[in-house]
């Protein structure tokens, strides 16, 4: 996405927060494959090759998108304000569960760090979300599907996230939610 170009003004990237949804699809893909490699015996060398790669782009999109919030505040104030876009930010943080699964594997403290600080997270921006949505007075296209993204989506997101830790209590608490 491309901001600004007009006259002798040059051009700037600026990364929309949906991008987010590229390492949801590749870390869920690398779940899946590790699930087919226990079952039927698919090679794990691939699973640990794409969540890899989802790691490394998750890492990207993370840098370039705190870059978007230190450099060009107001745009990234518009795109969290927006009536649907502002949903979109909770792939930032689907996909940081996701990446934590992954980082989980190299490291149980740095992986349960991540998991923990996502949750709390994806706690703050559904109430924010749903607040606006429960004080009324947002147009109706306000209300859209990608409201589920963080209310429904996080939460089992978060919920396989638990268990994989062992916390199958706030798992299943937050299976629940979901539902």
């Amino acid at each position: 996405i491309q901001s600004g170009s007009q006259g002798g003004m040059t051009t700037r990237p600026l990364i929309a927060v949906s991008l987010f949804g590229m390492p949801v699809g590749i870390l869920g893909l690398a779940g899946a494959w590790s699930v087919g490699a226990r079952i039927w015996q698919l090679p794990l060398a691939y699973a640990i090759g794409i969540g890899i790669f989802g790691v490394t782009v998750w890492l990207v999109l993370l840098v370039l998108y705190a870059c978007k919030w230190h450099w060009y505040r107001a745009e990234a104030l518009k795109e969290f304000r927006d009536p649907v876009q502002s949903s979109f930010v909770a792939l930032v943080l689907i996909s940081t569960m996701l990446a934590s699964g992954q980082i989980l594997q190299v490291s149980r403290p740095a992986g349960m760090a991540l998991l923990g600080v996502s949750i709390v997270a994806q706690f703050a921006l559904g109430i924010w979300l749903l607040g606006k949505v429960w004080q009324g007075g947002q147009g109706a296209d306000f209300v859209t599907p990608a409201l589920y993204l963080p209310t429904v989506g996080q939460s089992f997101v978060a919920a396989s996230g638990a268990a994989a830790l062992g916390w199958l209590q706030i798992g299943g608490v937050l299976f629940g939610w979901g539902v």
